[in-house]
């Protein structure tokens, strides 16, 4: 009977370390690698209001001072912040009021161009191998501008553009906001997962194509998060990255692995559990990490670059875009922002952020204008 209970014991840890390691492996594989739309929490409330200000309570961290808050039947921009108090700078629909559920909305601007901004869109959709995908196009006001085209993060949409719409569309140059294979309005990829640009890619040189037939002469890219790793795959793999004349990255997701480990040092399993396991479940899944690594391809990148990163990120490491920096020299504007969290740049320092934008983007045009005279010589 002794042996037989000793024997137990290393039976029974052994089936709870496979049981463990087969969860940290679902986990890992949902996280990371399956497309899921869930809806927006409303994990805050509106404790108080006062005037032009409100008071804001959750459990979770407050907000940069520039942030959009979501509540039951309209939307608000707040603009300015002193401990717990926003001030409320515009509305849309009725305004916040004291005890409604709410949400902090970093893309602070609701709706669409003509709802946020007053500016005239049209709602398009661009074919794809995988069919048609929906896009905003926003006019120019030159037809011989180069064309922007915009791709967001995972699980985002186009309204990630909408805070940096006025400075773009104040250059003069048309602007596609696009969406991709598993956004909740476009068509699913056959597996149903996130490719972290190693497919996403086709989707963005479909665009390119779309752009260039209506008339484009050239593009510029800009990418928010995992839409940064879109681009950086496109200018990897496309045919047509000769079309591209600069590249805009906002907390560009430009090393999977990296991004992986980072997200680990805050998780609440120990650091030693992830180091031990992490390899396990990309053979099991057979992540190539590899794939996903588009840091060493910086040097090849087109035109001036735009790069913004907060060093608060708690999801995309702020030492990748260090890296490239570093590596890009002068030909990047780099916007690094302290304290700022995951594509809040813009709402940690709008006029920093502007400013930089404003003047990467007549780099970026002058880049274009060039790219197309020697291609016509």
């Amino acid at each position: 009977m002794i042996v037989r209970r000793w024997g137990f014991w290393p039976a029974a840890a052994g089936a709870a370390a496979a049981a463990g390691a087969a969860y940290y492996i679902w986990q890992f594989d949902r996280q990371a690698f399956r497309v899921s739309h869930r809806p927006a929490v409303l994990d805050a409330h509106v404790a108080e209001v006062a005037g032009d200000r409100v008071r804001i309570r959750r459990r979770a961290p407050l907000e940069p001072p520039i942030i959009g808050l979501e509540y039951p039947g309209g939307q608000a921009m707040l603009d300015s912040r002193e401990g717990e108090w926003y001030r409320i700078a515009r509305v849309w629909g009725r305004r916040p009021a004291r005890g409604m559920a709410c949400r902090f909305d970093s893309f602070v601007f609701p709706g669409d161009p003509e709802v946020a901004h007053g500016i005239g869109y049209e709602e398009v959709r661009y074919p794809t191998d995988l069919g048609p995908c929906p896009a905003w196009l926003v006019p120019g006001s030159s037809p011989e501008a180069p064309w922007v085209i915009a791709v967001h993060g995972k699980g985002a949409s186009p309204r990630e553009v909408l805070r940096m719409l006025p400075v773009i569309h104040g250059a003069g140059v048309p602007l596609l906001a696009i969406g991709y294979r598993n956004d909740i309005d476009a068509p699913a990829s056959p597996d149903r997962r996130y490719a972290f640009g190693a497919s996403e890619w086709r989707d963005l040189e479909a665009a390119v194509r779309f752009a260039r037939d209506r008339g484009a002469r050239s593009v510029i890219l800009f990418g928010f998060s995992m839409g940064g790793a879109i681009a950086a795959g496109f200018l990897r793999n496309s045919a047509l990255s000769a079309s591209v004349a600069a590249m805009g990255l906002d907390a560009p997701l430009l090393d999977l692995r990296a991004a992986v480990e980072h997200r680990a040092r805050n998780h609440t399993l120990p650091t030693a559990v992830h180091r031990a396991m992490l390899p396990v479940a990309a053979r099991v899944l057979r992540v190539d990490w590899q794939r996903y690594r588009y840091l060493d391809d910086v040097e090849r990148w087109p035109g001036p670059i735009f790069l913004a990163h907060g060093t608060a990120d708690p999801l995309v490491p702020v030492a990748t875009s260090d890296a490239a920096a570093e590596r890009l020299g002068p030909r990047v504007r780099y916007v690094r922002v302290d304290g700022a969290g995951h594509v809040r740049s813009w709402n940690a320092d709008r006029l920093r952020y502007e400013r930089e934008l404003e003047a990467w983007l007549a780099e970026a045009v002058e880049a274009a204008r060039q790219l197309t005279s020697a291609r016509g010589r």
